[in-house]
């Protein structure tokens, strides 16, 4: 179990991160700064037409977890959707080249204009939502089979330690439990909970999440409200999906949250898979999964 304590791993990667900030900052700045702005003026130039390179994740995180040994540069970029498979095969190119550069996810203006529009509070849950993913993904890779070797081992446990400190917790159990006071502050405190409880706990893996989540008996209301909240819209288990869909529309609020990050979740993985090399055979899935009727 990977947990937030100083143990001499975690004591080891902040040596580490003390060590290099010199030139970290530097660094930091140059993948802040320099790099979009040359990549978008480069790409411009090859498309002939306004192509937006911008940080995101790791890179316009606190500079204080920034490391160049460590840290990649994933980018957003803004573009004529026409010009979507040449700059994918352009930008893997650079990438070859520059192995700093990370992933890639590419909006065209109307979609990352609507990010935009949506309130703080959305945007501040569905940033956590992704960092609570990200913890049990990255968990799961660091201790498990898709472990890639022993510095992307480093570079995972250092990541899942930033993300603790930013969540504020101490470990991986039960980290789902963080997104409630982010739930709360959107929906308001009243949740009715006016469905059958389940009679015994309940364990199943929730697919959004990235983990595996536990109802039990003596507290459903607050793990069905989380679920009420979350994408996905059913998770064909029916157990669970007739009282969620329930428990929606008799709590208009819950709903409003669902739909919110339903739709945020879409652009942001459509956006995602357009920057991807390679097509998955989940992409579409996921893609199908978070469309609603």
């Amino acid at each position: 179990m990977v947990s937030h304590t100083r143990s001499a791993l975690h004591k080891k990667l902040l040596f580490i991160d003390f060590f290099c900030r010199p030139v970290s900052l530097l660094v930091f700045y140059f993948y802040k700064n320099i790099v979009p702005f040359i990549l978008s003026k480069y790409f411009s130039l090859h498309t002939h037409t306004p192509v937006i390179f911008f940080g995101r994740r790791g890179v316009v995180s606190p500079q204080k977890n920034f490391n160049f040994l460590f840290s990649d540069l994933d980018l957003g970029v803004i573009i004529d959707m026409k010009d979507r498979d040449q700059v994918v095969s352009k930008y893997y190119e650079i990438k070859n080249k520059m192995r700093f550069l990370g992933e890639l996810e590419i909006y065209s203006a109307e979609e990352f204009n609507t990010l935009k529009q949506f309130d703080n509070e959305i945007l501040n849950l569905y940033s956590s939502i992704r960092k609570v993913r990200q913890i049990n993904w990255l968990k799961n890779r660091a201790i498990g089979t898709l472990s890639r070797g022993k510095y992307h081992r480093l570079k995972d446990i250092r990541k899942i330690f930033i993300l603790f400190e930013d969540l504020h917790i101490k470990s991986a159990v039960d980290v789902e439990t963080i997104l409630f006071p982010f739930l709360y502050n959107i929906t308001g405190p009243e949740f009715e909970f006016a469905v059958a409880p389940l009679h015994e706990d309940f364990h199943f893996y929730c697919d959004y999440l990235c983990q595996k989540i536990k109802i039990k008996t003596s507290d459903q209301k607050n793990i069905f409200f989380l679920l009420s909240c979350l994408p996905l819209k059913h998770r064909n288990i029916s157990l669970i999906d007739s009282p969620i869909s329930e428990l929606r529309k008799i709590n208009p609020s819950v709903e409003k949250v669902l739909i919110q990050l339903n739709q945020i979740e879409l652009m942001v993985a459509t956006a995602y898979i357009r920057g991807c090399q390679i097509s998955e055979p989940w992409h579409d899935k996921w893609l199908a999964d978070l469309s609603f009727p």
